[in-house]
């Protein structure tokens, strides 16, 4: 299952986190300010590098299990 590779609690946090992130977006459309966008831009960065983390850890535990497991005889 999904929440054996990522944890419902992290997902959560990560799509709170890219929900942020899209709505400092979309504000930097209506007000041009400079340090808006660098706080946009680290958002952002901190969305990605979650996702890349998480993908990561998925890649690790996916392979631990295929390592470490027997396979399915049928």
């Amino acid at each position: 299952m999904m929440h054996e590779v990522i944890k419902p609690k992290v997902a959560k946090v990560h799509f709170y986190i890219h929900v942020l992130s899209m709505f400092a977006l979309l504000s930097t459309v209506f007000i041009d300010i400079l340090y808006l966008n660098i706080l946009v831009y680290s958002i952002f960065t901190i969305s990605f590098g979650f996702l890349l983390w998480n993908i990561l850890k998925g890649i690790y535990r996916y392979n631990y299990t295929k390592k470490n497991s027997t396979p399915m005889r049928w």
